[in-house]
């Protein structure tokens, strides 16, 4: 008997235009189920704690977090993030052994998740990264656009020297475009310059992921930078203050597609500030969460009702409010973003 011949294999489903963190609402959430706006889940340091010392990442740890967050079966999207010290010995020469064992580490976890969870799609936050001012020959700094074509260049071969063992396991790709400049902070000549560098360096940052795996040969798996609805600290914004839309769009969405992306990520960790934001004075936190929960307050003040004087964020009222506001500003950008994106390939 002849053999029948196979059917054509389904083509492989399409990048999502945008795959997110979390919300804060049920009516958010909804919203977003309509949109067909995916999760992804994340999974820090938290629960391996050592690391943060100790440059080594405990697979079995992680493991168990991820079976105990996903089950033991799971598909779709999963982020790892590790910070510190492995961002800093990243920036070490490759030739220096604290560089050489984050790498390592860093290629072995990712490896063996994905040996244990096939079916989901892993990255590392925020990898490849570039310096958003670059180093000149003369141990001073400049924005991308007035920087030497030399000290760009260096940068980028930089990073596709220190970086390029790690990107090259990744099933997806997630620089780190987050706003930590709030445009109303700014006027004038310094503006520009702000607003001109972080476009340009967006773009290169966007570039620069699928050029490490075109020169190792390897599949251009999508690019899906990770982008924030509220502004970010470390620069100068208000922490947790929503972005508007217009700005999100032109600060981190638009740089991004110039730079070919395929689609974004959001991260913004607001259902963890929401919580954090309504804890009660006696609750006991670390000087990061206590960060947090001023920073958090300060920004959302306005989603208050305005009958709280002071405001009582422990009430159920102001915690349900709260949650909504913030849900909203999640929710709309999410239409923004995908709406870009939906523009962008359809040709337009």
């Amino acid at each position: 008997m002849i053999p029948q011949a196979l059917p054509p294999a389904p083509p492989p489903p399409p990048v999502p235009a945008l795959i997110i963190d979390c919300t804060t609402s049920a009516r958010s959430a909804d919203e977003l189920r309509q949109l067909e706006v995916p999760y992804y889940r994340w999974f820090g340091q938290s629960t391996d704690p050592e690391s943060l010392k100790t440059g080594k990442i405990d697979t079995s740890k992680l493991i168990d977090e991820i079976t105990r967050k996903m089950g033991p079966d799971p598909s779709g999207w999963g982020m790892l993030d590790y910070e510190e010290p492995f961002d800093a010995w990243l920036e070490l020469p490759p030739t220096d052994p604290r560089h050489v064992q984050v790498v390592s580490e860093m290629v072995r976890a990712i490896r063996a998740v994905k040996a244990t969870f096939p079916k989901v799609k892993w990255t590392y936050y925020g990898q490849p990264r570039l310096d958003r001012w670059p180093m000149q020959a003369d141990g001073t700094r400049k924005g991308w656009p007035e920087a030497s074509p030399e000290s760009c260049s260096k940068e980028i071969e930089r990073r596709i020297t220190t970086l390029g063992p790690i990107i090259a396991e990744l099933d997806w790709i997630s620089p780190s475009f987050y706003d930590v400049y709030e445009n109303a902070l700014f006027s004038g000549e310094e503006g520009r310059v702000m607003l001109a560098n972080e476009e340009r360096w967006r773009i290169e940052d966007a570039r620069l992921g699928r050029e490490m795996r075109r020169r190792r040969g390897l599949p251009q798996v999508p690019v899906l930078p990770c982008v924030s609805c509220v502004f970010q600290g470390g620069g100068r914004a208000t922490p947790f203050r929503p972005i508007p839309v217009p700005e999100l769009l032109s600060d981190q969405v638009q740089p991004g597609l110039a730079g070919g992306v395929d689609g974004f990520t959001m991260w913004s960790g607001v259902d963890f500030a929401v919580m954090v934001a309504t804890l009660p004075p006696d609750h006991k936190l670390d000087a990061s969460d206590q960060k947090v929960q001023q920073e958090s307050r300060t920004a959302w003040q306005p989603f208050v009702p305005k009958a709280k004087t002071p405001i009582e964020w422990t009430d159920d009222m102001v915690r349900f409010e709260l949650s909504q506001r913030v849900g909203d500003v999640v929710t709309a950008a999410a239409k923004a973003i995908k709406a870009a994106v939906s523009q962008r390939r359809a040709g337009s």
